[in-house]
């Protein structure tokens, strides 16, 4: 099985972004 690189990159600068914005908040 092959993982999906883009996906996993994806989700982390997602909850990357998630986790700045929650800490700015």
């Amino acid at each position: 099985m092959e993982t999906n690189i883009v996906e996993v990159e994806n989700f982390v600068q997602q909850s990357e972004e998630r986790r700045v914005s929650a800490f700015t908040w």
